[in-house]
């Protein structure tokens, strides 16, 4: 009902969006119209379907009623796609803040989490090989080996269950191959001395078993300049490999087990000073060769890529894991799958927080999660009339983190007691023990029934409980007031999510559908630097209603998808930097509710039969509609800053973020890419060139100018030759040609007023060499 009386106010930004519907469709008429094609030309040439996983079944990706962006390896290869995010400017509506791996927020359609501590888990879950990945800082995998990959936008509260209220990535890798043996060798060199060399084999090692292994790595020169002791940071080395077997026991039984194993080291250049006033406690971040930072406010683009830091910086991360998969046909057409899976997920990492050649702060973090999973499914035989599936879901985790920050003491308090009966030092430290139990159980019904020719109703349903229990520890040694203590909560939560969807054939070639979905988040806890024992947050819930129309026109040779949805939050976890009666920490409260409207299209052409057209727009209007108290309170802001410092403050005593945009949440995301394939010699010479952008974004529910990080594009180009036998092929690329070193992402200390950034590499450039045996 509350969805219905919102929904007659939003009439205007109904309206852009449907304006957006229309322009697109009105793309496709045109194409349709200015590229008639005979049958005869049709046969000749057309799009490949596309079999998606979406719904743990192969089907056509035109026949499911949800919206999908879909990836296979060839369109990987020409996108020069190397790992996960290297998709985000291609798939409407989904963002990231650059962040790195361990700290870094990934989402779908306004839904992004940045998810510092164990405690706190991501909105958007990530798959491979249908095995959950766990902590997000696994979600950036290398796409190797990977046959595709599936960007699922909305709640997939149904099947994929736990943490994906905003959506999935579903990775699939290559099978084993069971005929002949088979591989691919690949290298590459770019500026920033980039080295990169992957190696794929597979092939039958008995009549029913087959294997496969992929071993690669990633090496990269530093990107950033420290001007304290002259090196270069923000260096990589990623070096990994995945295993598979495969193996035809029987006619009607298959056994498939999976290994991977990724470590990546990096000199990590986290965020430099962006601003800064002349306050006693904040001196310029640069001296030297630099000079002295400007103080001009919201400046945006002080040093982009430089700083002078005298602290350690890096990240370094070990994920990885093992999956056996069964799969077993019944006599009476019926199939169970049985997904038995493993894995961990740890990093540590440093990071100079004051981003000077001083020693203000320093942070040392580490986490590690330990994650088994068992999923057991039903499913029906495909008949006229309809199919099912029910199955069952257990999650056991375990994750464990250590938090350390160093402050200096001012000098006038060196030898002073603070509030925990510490002697203070002239460096001081914070530090916490967390470790956080998690049980998850979860049964699941999805359904599909024919309800005439044209007309399919399609049924979810989960019920999911899930407990956490948590043991924490702080003790603080520094000049704040921050309490050293000890608490132990725990949660229990139970939810139902699913959806329902009609999904209406229009045509042979076009359908259009419409659905309602509710999505799950349990609650959790926020292990950070806390000013209370009190550090839990409630779960969060949503209702999305998604109108689609899905359609291959002009022969199938145009492909038009398309979505319009509307998305209702209630106690939407949001976490933010916070200033409290005790200082600064990061906090993580519910707000009450948020709206999120929304556009997506994409479209795929072949213009002819050589020339291919690809674009996709997402536009998202979202906002907090109920959410108070979310900058802390007036008076204990006040307090604080005046016995810190003297001189203006930035406001951030907001008693309500109402009307905001919500974090990290582009309005505007668009992409487009022309792809032009010729005969040269007895092989082809394939021309591509890519645009993406990305509106401006708040990096905190309070919208400070501060905080806001400006609009980027971006253009790739890709020129590569392919050998008539096709075993080899040489490709020279450029990413970002314009060498934009754009801010990705900010974030502000209000008690000191300091911005900090963290900045794009501006452009890389290199070969690639692949030779197929």
């Amino acid at each position: 009902m509350n969805t219905i009386k919102q929904l007659p106010f939003r009439r205007n930004k109904i309206n852009h969006a449907i304006a957006k519907a229309v322009a697109v469709s009105g793309v496709s008429v045109f194409l349709a119209s200015q590229f008639p094609v005979s049958a005869h030309a049709a046969e000749k040439f057309a799009l490949e379907e596309v079999v998606v996983t979406a719904r743990k079944r192969e089907e056509s990706l035109q026949d499911v009623p949800i919206a999908v962006s879909a990836f296979g390896s060839d369109q990987l290869t020409a996108m020069g796609a190397n790992e996960t995010v290297d998709l985000v400017n291609r798939v409407p509506n989904m963002a990231y803040d650059g962040g790195g791996n361990a700290l870094s927020g990934m989402g779908i359609r306004g839904i992004v989490t940045t998810t510092r501590n164990i405690g706190f888990e991501s909105g958007m879950g990530a798959y491979i090989d249908q095995v959950y990945l766990g902590r997000p800082v696994a979600f950036n995998q290398p796409l190797a080996d990977v046959a595709q990959v599936e960007v699922l936008r909305g709640p997939q509260g149904t099947l994929f269950g736990r943490n994906t209220i905003a959506g999935a990535i579903n990775i699939t890798t290559k099978k084993p191959n069971h005929e002949e043996f088979e591989g691919t060798a690949k290298a590459t060199i770019g500026n920033f001395n980039t080295v990169n060399a992957s190696l794929f084999m597979t092939g039958p090692l008995t009549d029913d078993l087959a294997g496969k292994v992929s071993v690669y790595s990633q090496e990269r020169d530093g990107s950033a300049k420290n001007y304290f002791n002259g090196k270069d940071i923000n260096t990589e080395d990623k070096k990994g490999i995945r295993l598979g077997l495969n193996w035809d026991a029987s006619e009607k039984l298959e056994l498939s087990f999976n290994a991977d194993y990724l470590e990546q080291k990096m000199d990590r250049f986290f965020s430099e000073l962006n601003y800064t006033p002349d306050f006693p406690f904040s001196p310029p971040a640069f001296s030297g060769d630099l000079g002295t930072l400007t103080t001009d406010p919201y400046s945006g683009d002080a040093h982009p890529n430089q700083s002078s830091q005298d602290g350690p910086t890096f990240e370094n991360r070990e994920v990885g894991g093992a999956s056996l998969h069964v799969n077993w046909m019944l006599d009476n057409g019926m199939a169970i799958t049985s997904i038995t899976a493993y894995r961990i997920a740890d990093f540590d990492l440093g990071a100079d927080d004051d981003s000077r050649p001083i020693a203000g702060s320093h942070s040392l973090f580490g986490d590690s999660s330990d994650s088994f999973t068992q999923e057991l499914r039903l499913e029906s035989m495909d008949n006229e009339d309809y199919n099912w599936m029910v199955g069952f879901y257990y999650l056991d985790q375990t994750a464990e983190a250590s938090r350390a920050t160093s402050i200096a003491t001012p000098a006038f308090l060196v030898g002073a007691t603070n509030v925990n009966g510490f002697t203070l030092a002239p460096i001081g430290a914070i530090s916490s023990e967390s470790e956080i139990d998690t049980q998850a159980v979860a049964l699941f019904f999805n359904s599909n029934y024919h309800l005439n020719q044209d007309l399919t109703l399609s049924l979810g349903l989960r019920y999911t409980e899930e407990s956490k229990e948590m043991d924490f520890r702080q003790v603080n040694s520094t000049f704040t007031s921050h309490p050293s203590l000890t608490t132990a909560p725990d949660i229990d939560d139970e939810a139902i999510s699913g959806n329902i969807a009609l999904n209406y054939t229009l045509s042979d070639n076009s359908s259009a559908y419409v659905s309602a979905s509710r999505g799950f988040k349990s609650g959790g806890f926020n292990p950070d630097i806390v000013p209370s024992a009190d550090i839990g947050f409630d779960s969060e819930t949503v209702w999305s209603y998604e109108l689609g129309y899905k359609a291959d026109l002009v022969d199938g040779r145009v492909r038009v998808n398309a979505a319009l949805f509307f998305t209702d939050y209630e106690d939407l976890q949001v976490q933010r930097l916070a200033v409290t009666d005790v200082g600064v920490g990061f906090a993580i409260n519910n707000a009450k509710a948020a709206e999120i409207f929304g556009f997506e299209g994409e479209i795929l052409a072949l213009l002819t039969e050589n020339l291919q057209v690809e674009a996709s727009v997402g536009y998202i209007d979202s906002e907090y509609t109920d959410f108070d108290n979310c900058g802390g309170d007036i008076n204990a802001i006040d307090n604080f800053n005046s016995n810190v410092f003297t001189g203006s403050t930035l406001p951030i005593n907001v008693e309500s973020c109402n009307g905001n945009q919500l974090t990290l949440a582009p309005e505007l995301t668009a992409s487009a890419a022309v792809q032009y394939t010729q005969g040269v010699f007895d092989g082809e010479l394939t021309y591509r060139a890519e645009w993406g952008y990305k509106s401006e974004t708040f990096a905190e529910p309070n919208n400070f100018e501060r905080t806001q990080v400006d609009s980027r594009d971006v253009v790739n180009l890709r020129i590569g030759y392919l050998s008539g036998d096709q075993t080899w092929s040489v490709a020279a690329w450029g990413k970002n040609i314009g060498n934009d070193e754009y801010e990705e992402f900010t974030w502000i200390i209000p008690s000191y007023n300091n911005v900090f950034s963290t900045y794009n590499i501006g452009a890389t450039y290199g070969v690639d060499a692949t030779y197929h045996f």
